[in-house]
């Protein structure tokens, strides 16, 4: 009990330092990571009791992160992180609007600034989608929308694809895959590799799960769409990891080939002891 306690403190140590490094520029990313490290470990059977104190010191180091943002003024803010006061303009909403009226409020003119200009060109281009799309190739908004080739590919997709084909068919893809790789996972004799066919699956799952939200509007934040946003590094180690899960996946084809093959060689032999053996009978 006490190893395994000293080990718990040690992941949440090695987990929260880096963590919060990467936050303090690139707040998306460290929530990727801190949700994959929560479910990469529910997954590996880690007790119960510490994933529920893991989820109690997120939270609680979430509600403390609101509440900061809402009480220090910009200044103090920008010495933590230069992001934090973009982190609270997205939540703290404008308060000259809280003092209108609902009439008031359906009568202002929506408008197109700098700081919603990608999520309202994102959410223009899932418009002019709608069922079907306006096929590949006539998209309008990818001439628009600023990084539309990498965070916002999924509104592109969606508006020359439609929502049918393109904003269901590419999540189901992800989902596919991550069931496939769960299938390799429990077909698997060593523990580490099948962790790591988890591994791989959950982290593209959530990332493409973060770019579809993004996509979507829901929150602005930038994530990549796996396999599908530009970007050379991330081809580079998106295909290193494809490798390793390709050579997983084909030793254990090779190990089912295998076992499959091993009856019908023990009967063959049998059956040629059973001709080579004098026939009594005859004799």
């Amino acid at each position: 009990m006490y190893l395994q306690k000293k080990r718990f403190a040690w992941f949440l140590v090695l987990t929260a330092v880096p963590l919060l490094i990467i936050a303090k520029d690139n707040l998306s990313t460290a929530i990727l990571i801190a949700v994959f490290f929560f479910f990469i470990s529910w997954i590996g059977s880690a007790p119960s009791k510490y994933l529920f104190w893991l989820c109690v010191v997120g939270l609680g180091t979430a509600l403390l992160a609101y509440l900061l943002l809402l009480t220090l003024p910009g200044e103090t803010l920008s010495k933590i992180s230069n992001r934090a006061p973009t982190w609270k303009n997205r939540i703290v909403s404008d308060p000259a609007l809280k003092e209108m009226t609902p009439a008031q409020r359906d009568s202002m003119m929506y408008v197109i600034t700098d700081d919603n200009f990608q999520e309202s060109h994102a959410k223009i281009a899932i418009a002019r989608g709608g069922l079907f799309g306006v096929l590949p190739g006539n998209s309008i908004e990818r001439d628009i929308l600023p990084q539309a080739f990498s965070d916002y590919i999924y509104a592109i997709i969606i508006e020359e694809m439609g929502f049918i084909f393109g904003g269901v068919l590419i999540p189901l893809a992800y989902f596919i895959l991550f069931f496939r790789l769960a299938q390799l996972a429990q077909r698997v004799n060593s523990r580490y590799e099948g962790m790591l066919l988890m591994g791989f699956g959950l982290l593209y799952l959530l990332q493409a799960m973060f770019n579809f939200i993004v996509a979507s509007g829901i929150i602005v934040t930038g994530q990549t769409l796996p396999l599908i946003s530009k970007g050379g590094t991330s081809y580079l180690i998106t295909s290193l990891a494809f490798g390793i899960l390709m050579s997983i996946s084909r030793r254990i084809s090779q190990e089912n080939e295998k076992d499959a093959d091993e009856p019908m060689i023990i009967v063959a032999e049998a059956t040629k002891l059973n001709e080579q053996e004098p026939n009594i009978e005859g004799v």
